[in-house]
């Protein structure tokens, strides 16, 4: 009986096809990744001005319309950032702390 062989060579480049392939996958899905963290930074640092600004108004006194809409700004970015994929934001502790300083702004702009 005859020995049976078989040439390697076309399972390797099957193999090296598939690796190619899965490699241009990771390319890219890595591409998607990194734009979706650079427009999460940049909602991030459009939030960030918006509380800077929101908090130096604070400091200074306004009508109440601007407080709301400060309030109104801030949560839209908020939601857009959710919407883009960050589900660790410290939303709880900002709105609260927000909720708390716009009930003690409205309290002293109706006294006076």
């Amino acid at each position: 009986m005859k020995k049976f062989r078989y040439n390697l060579e076309s399972v390797l480049e099957y193999e090296q096809r598939i690796l190619d392939d899965l490699k241009e996958q990771y390319a890219v899905r890595e591409r998607a990744v990194t734009e979706k963290q650079e427009q999460i930074r940049s909602l991030q640092a459009k939030r960030d001005a918006l509380q800077d600004e929101f908090q130096h108004v604070k400091e200074q006194g306004a009508p109440i319309e601007k407080f709301l809409l400060y309030s109104n700004l801030i949560d839209r970015d908020r939601s857009s950032l959710r919407r883009s994929g960050l589900s660790s934001l410290r939303s709880g502790r900002m709105k609260r702390s927000r909720r708390s300083s716009f009930r003690t702004l409205t309290s002293t702009n109706l006294k006076s």
